[in-house]
């Protein structure tokens, strides 16, 4: 799960939290706990939440999604949703991901200098370019 938190405009924290073992009711309450810590920590009026894609859509991420809106309603954040072409729009059109990695690396150089790109760990940092540009769309 890819999060970004954005404070004021400053980008505060970003990165990836990783829930790696097999699916299950425990998994997602793990998941909704990390995520309602994180909502308190920083004081979190709104969430971006990029939509499922159908080709990636999952009975367990339709699961997740479902439980993220319960706790957005529950602790009276607001939620919005973005298509990756809302996000590719907001981030000056960038027609795929290598250029909203640009976008967001030339808004936020720091995020850059905490990347490492390797062949097994693109996934994880594009999650969290995603957030950080998921964030950003919010202030526009």
């Amino acid at each position: 799960m890819g999060t970004a938190i954005l404070k004021d405009g400053v980008l505060i924290d970003w990165g990836v939290k990783m829930f790696k073992e097999k699916w299950s009711d425990q998994k997602l309450q793990r998941i909704v706990t990390v995520l309602e810590a994180i909502i308190r920590r920083y004081g979190i009026k709104t969430i971006a939440l990029k939509s499922v894609h159908i080709s990636k859509a999952s009975k367990e991420l339709e699961v997740l999604v479902h439980a993220i809106v319960l706790v957005a309603r529950q602790l009276k954040i607001h939620l919005r949703t973005y298509t990756i072409e809302e996000l590719k729009h907001h981030c000056n059109g960038a027609p795929n991901k290598e250029l909203i990695m640009s976008y967001v690396f030339q808004l936020y150089p720091e995020v850059e200098k905490t990347i490492r790109f390797g062949k097994e760990n693109s996934l994880y940092h594009m999650k969290t370019i995603e957030a950080v540009a998921l964030v950003h769309s919010i202030n526009e």
